[in-house]
């Protein structure tokens, strides 16, 4: 498994909270569309399978014992100061 980007890991942190993509976006200052990339990304490295949502696909691997990517503990979402 390739290790995720640090945005990488921002994007499926927020995914884990319930985000949706546009919000996801939002709280990133990203587009949509690069959020989009990020769960294609997400998805591969992590080997999902097809067809399935990046939740789905993670609680999965989970209930099958796979260690799932945990975020470092350098990898934040909230801002500077927090």
């Amino acid at each position: 498994m390739n290790s995720l980007s640090r945005r990488e890991s921002e994007v499926l942190e927020l995914v884990k909270q319930g985000r949706f993509q546009k919000e996801i976006a939002a709280a990133l200052f990203i587009s949509p569309k690069t959020v989009a990339a990020h769960f294609r990304n997400i998805h591969d490295k992590l080997d999902l399978e097809p067809g399935t949502s990046l939740l789905q696909g993670l609680a999965r691997k989970q209930s099958q014992g796979s260690r799932v990517f945990e975020p470092s503990p350098t990898t934040s979402t909230s801002p500077k100061g927090d």
